[in-house]
């Protein structure tokens, strides 16, 4: 497959020999017209050919101290032959082509301005030229290496300007994967928050409906005074107790199944204190876990302790605090619960604020509770919960 570079790299190869050769063919019609001696810039032209050709034919890669070598004796030979052929100037802009092609970055300027005094050589008419007409040598030279100059630098900004765009192409695309990469986690993290929610949703209301409702079952039966029933009645009621009470079993059963991971097995104020304990070790922060008056159990724990761990989570990401101190509590109204930060804080009236904390809001109010934030910039931030 030809790409666009092939085409610019032909050309950089054999248009040098296009133009030595339209250099030849000038030189030798106008031969009469220059004082100069045409026919003493031959050997010299022959030389500049056959070195031409053959790198355009093979071709190779030149390293930079071979670049440079052929970059300078290529010079020395136009400058030499163009005391004799005035017109091997417009081979001498093949220099030009030559030093982005072989010449090492550090040596172009010195390079573009030997090119330029070189063509300022020819184009003064060479040998007589310059001898007879310095002055004139003199402002050629000055006008070639300004043009030179600015050619040179606006070659350099192109550089920098490509640079700088692959540069931006590469942020720009690892910005994109970045950026993908954490919608794949907002979505993991998203459909695992909504599956935990809903488990602890279904938790809640099997342990307020369904759990409670059996029970209330059960001490209605248990209130029976077998004394009035005869021995059939009797007979049923107890079938009726013990299968109230297998469908207890069963039910609370349930409600630990759908609870956190953390309460499957592991009783509220531990699981709170190994949340706690994990998230210190993890983030390298201290923090203080306040849990002698925590209560043993509670219709809401689950929702209390992914409140925790949002909480925590935000403080790890946002805060840059040192220290943490988290206090949970059972009172005559239920359960309070205090998170507090030395953090950098923030305004909660921002717009900005996250998500995080709207979602521990909701939660909160779906348990009938009440959620209170106090923070300001440079401050920390000091999080209230209280749920009957």
């Amino acid at each position: 497959m030809v790409t666009s570079s092939q085409p610019l790299a032909a050309l950089s190869r054999w248009a040098p020999l296009a133009m030595l050769a339209a250099s030849v063919a000038i030189g030798a019609l106008l031969s009469n017209v220059f004082p100069a001696d045409f026919a003493s810039s031959i050997p010299l032209t022959i030389l500049l050919f056959g070195g031409r050709l053959a790198l355009a034919i093979v071709d190779p890669p030149l390293g930079p101290r071979a670049g440079a070598t052929f970059v300078a004796a290529n010079l020395a030979v136009t400058l030499v032959g163009s005391m004799f052929n005035p017109l091997l100037s417009i081979y001498g802009f093949a220099g030009y082509v030559d030093l982005e092609r072989y010449m090492p970055a550090r040596l172009r300027m010195p390079a573009v301005i030997a090119t330029a005094l070189v063509i300022a050589a020819g184009q003064t008419g060479g040998l007589p030229g310059v001898v007879g007409l310095p002055l004139l040598y003199v402002l050629l030279a000055v006008v070639n290496v300004a043009i030179a100059l600015m050619m040179f630098g606006r070659a350099r900004d192109r550089e920098r300007q490509m640079r700088e765009r692959e540069e931006a192409a590469v942020a720009l695309a690892r910005a994109h994967e970045a950026n993908a990469e954490l919608h794949r986690q907002l979505a993991d993290s998203a459909r695992e928050r909504g599956v935990a929610e809903e488990r602890a949703r279904l938790s809640r209301e099997l342990h307020d409906t369904v759990a409670q409702g059996i029970v209330g079952v059960i001490r209605q039966l248990d209130a029976i005074d077998e004394t009035a029933m005869d021995a059939a009645t009797r007979t049923r009621v107890e079938r009726a107790t013990l299968a109230a009470r297998d469908c207890l079993v069963d039910a609370r059963r349930a409600v630990r199944e759908l609870a956190p991971r953390e309460l499957s097995e592991t009783p509220f104020p531990d699981a709170v204190q190994d949340v706690a304990r994990t998230w210190a070790r993890a983030n390298r922060i201290a923090i203080e876990a306040d849990l002698d008056e925590a209560p043993k159990t509670s219709p809401h724990e689950a929702a209390v302790l992914r409140i925790i761990q949002e909480a925590l989570t935000n403080i790890a990401r946002h805060a840059s605090a040192g220290s943490v101190r988290l206090v949970l509590a059972a009172s005559g109204e239920g359960i309070e619960l205090v998170i507090a930060d030395d953090g950098v804080g923030f305004d909660p009236a921002q717009p900005s604020v996250g998500l995080g904390l709207a979602g521990m809001a909701a939660r909160i109010r779906e348990a009938g509770g009440t959620f209170v934030i106090d923070s300001a910039p440079q401050e920390g931030c000091r999080i209230e919960v209280k749920i009957p």
